[in-house]
């Protein structure tokens, strides 16, 4: 078969090398230098088109003016698309496209609109996201919008899509459903978890921990390559009620709020406890009713 590659970056040039090993004849190729308006194309029996999200247009349509039958598997140029298919028609050519035509890739596609039908009308959100390398022109690519076109049309809402390039990473698609049931499950085990941990460590320093309060969030954890729920919030006593043991003197942001007095005295002592302040320090009082609220110990 004679080919006329249109297009000669990294899978133009990996095709013209595919086909030759597989004896096939390659008339010409275009580049940057050689667009393929200017190419005669009248001795190719099929032109395949990797090119870029700008020249695909012209290419595709220079091909089927020709007579030509072309395959594109190039992304980002798809508001030209029914302009084309209008061509292909007038023309009486062929034209096959592809956003990818990769195997793995399109068994894919039939389980991600298997799985689509599965999560309809189940209560969690959907959401996609991808990773490519540096030279991925067109983000999201042609194949993350194919993804979340199907979902969409399954799920009838849209999909939100995010896109990172990164390195010399081969292509990643991430499909995620997400329920607030199922994080409500894992914040009521991450709390449970956390209170342990809490009551044992004051325990351990002779506090009596009596109530806390914390916030979550989410992050992105590039080993799993998903949003998780962490714990966003700061332990001290200012989020919880702290007690001594033995006294049960009030060791919290309640010496403030009852005015008991000495609120860095028992911010301290919560400290010293834990091991992380010197058992000396310089602050002696704090008085929040007056301009000069805080008293130095004299040296």
């Amino acid at each position: 078969m004679k080919i006329a590659i249109l297009g000669n970056g990294r899978m133009g040039k990996r095709i013209s090398e595919l086909a030759q090993e597989r004896g096939h004849t390659i008339v010409c190729i275009s580049s940057s230098k050689n667009p393929a308006n200017t190419l005669d194309l009248s001795t190719a029996d099929v032109a395949i088109d990797f090119s870029t999200p700008t020249t695909a247009f012209e290419n595709i349509s220079h091909a089927l003016k020709s007579g030509i039958p072309v395959i594109s598997g190039t992304t980002g140029w798809l508001e030209n698309l029914q302009e084309i298919e209008a061509l292909c028609l007038s023309k009486k050519g062929a034209f096959l496209y592809a956003s990818n035509f990769s195997l793995g890739m399109n068994i894919f596609f039939e389980l991600n609109k298997t799985l689509a039908r599965l999560m309809k009308n189940q209560n969690y959100e959907s959401s996609l996201h991808e990773i490519h390398h540096t030279k991925k022109l067109d983000s999201p690519s042609g194949t993350a919008k194919t993804l979340g076109e199907q979902m969409d049309e399954i799920l009838a809402n849209k999909t939100p899509i995010t896109a990172d390039r990164t390195g010399d990473v081969p292509g990643t698609h991430i499909i995620t459903y997400e329920s607030s049931v199922d994080e409500i499950e894992t914040i009521d085990k991450m709390t449970l978890r956390i209170n342990d941990l809490l009551v044992g460590l004051f325990r351990g320093i002779g506090i009596k921990l009596v109530d806390f309060k914390i916030e979550y969030g989410k992050a992105w954890n590039k080993d799993t390559e998903q949003n998780e729920i962490v714990l966003a919030d700061e332990i001290s006593p200012d989020t919880c009620r702290l007690w001594d043991s033995k006294t049960e003197k009030k060791l919290d942001k309640d010496r403030f709020r009852k005015d008991l007095g000495n609120i860095i005295q028992g911010y301290q002592e919560v400290a010293r406890r834990l091991g992380i302040m010197p058992e000396e320090t310089n602050i002696s009082e704090v008085n929040f009713g007056k301009t000069t609220s805080i008293k130095f110990k004299k040296k």
